[in-house]
């Protein structure tokens, strides 16, 4: 249940900074938590891990940040000091990782606190609303495609839920890496949408039917990229999508239910599944948003007092892209 009321303001502990959180993004994720699909969670949480905001105040023993930057909180926290957090290399923290949102209080809120080396700077050319698309959304896309399936030119790569906000990052970093995209949805109304985006093709239908379309596109092979941003509901299908030796980079697990796997199909074709929840990092994201390589896309941007909105559109599949709540 979601519940919008007053919270006691956070205090930024050494190495910490105080965030005044300007947008946050709405991921299934929330949803789930909502749901109380994860038992590791103490309640009660302010939930929310897609932070854009400034910096409000420091605590003791942080350098290299001023009050009034614009910075975006990583999905996952690190612990600042170890070799990889001194390189800058977050994404590589040798400490378990703490999830804004999920192991401490998250950015459904008007300020929260998060470890200062673990902050990106981002310019004002970026809109707020833009912003909160890419600590998650576009960060993950970007470290599937890149990292975990290795997209290059050549590949044809499907993205399954592309209309959502993983899946319309991952189709543009597809296109941009080189790959023939082949995008589904089972929103019709937004084929032209991913279209515009850079899908050479775009599937629109139930599950059932998507590996015969995708190997109809394909001359009967299929394609050597799956970038699974569903779960269960699609998994199957983009297992049976796979061309020999294909891969797959599974980013979304909307459901959290289990799939069967017949292991002789892996062995027989040279499968490789490999899930992937680390992002990329930020200012690589920046970057490619700066240079107009990447656009973030929002379809709506909400109160703070709008949440429980905002879930039930994500829930009707009715968003194209992220939801975005603002303070």
């Amino acid at each position: 249940m979601l519940r919008f009321g007053e919270a006691r303001d956070p205090s930024p502990g050494p190495g910490e900074a105080l965030v005044r959180v300007r947008t946050c993004g709405v991921c299934y994720h929330d949803v789930l938590m909502r749901q109380g699909k994860y038992r590791d969670v103490r309640l009660p949480r302010i939930i929310g891990h897609e932070v854009a905001g400034e910096v409000a105040c420091l605590g003791p023993d942080v350098s290299g940040l001023e009050v009034g930057d614009r910075v975006l909180v990583p999905t996952w926290l690190s612990c600042g000091v170890c070799a990889h957090c001194q390189e800058r290399q977050n994404e590589l923290c040798e400490a378990p990782g703490r999830m804004p949102g999920h192991d401490e209080d998250g950015g459904y809120a008007e300020l929260m606190c998060a470890p200062a080396t673990c902050l990106t700077r981002f310019p004002e050319s970026i809109p707020w609303d833009q912003a909160a698309a890419l600590p998650c959304a576009a960060a993950t896309a970007l470290e599937a495609v890149r990292g975990v399936a290795g997209v290059k030119p050549g590949d044809s790569v499907l993205v399954t839920g592309a209309g959502g906000g993983l899946g319309v990052h991952a189709t543009q970093l597809s296109r941009l890496h080189g790959a023939r995209v082949i995008a589904s949805t089972t929103s019709k109304h937004k084929a032209q949408l991913l279209e515009d985006l850079g899908a050479d093709h775009v599937i629109c239908g139930p599950a059932e039917g998507l590996a015969k379309s995708v190997k109809a596109l394909t001359g009967g092979t299929g394609v050597t990229v799956v970038i699974e941003c569903v779960g269960t509901a699609t998994f199957e299908a983009s297992l049976r999508s796979l061309a020999a030796e294909g891969r797959m980079a599974l980013i979304g697990a909307v459901s959290g239910d289990t799939v069967p796997i017949k292991p002789a199909v892996l062995v027989l074709k040279d499968l490789t599944i490999s899930g992937c929840s680390r992002q990329a990092r930020l200012t690589d994201v920046v970057d490619l948003v700066v240079s107009g390589s990447l656009r973030p896309i929002v379809s709506r941007t909400l109160g703070l007092n709008e949440a429980a909105e905002a879930h039930r559109l994500l829930e009707s599949r009715e968003s194209f892209g992220r939801i975005i709540l603002q303070t």
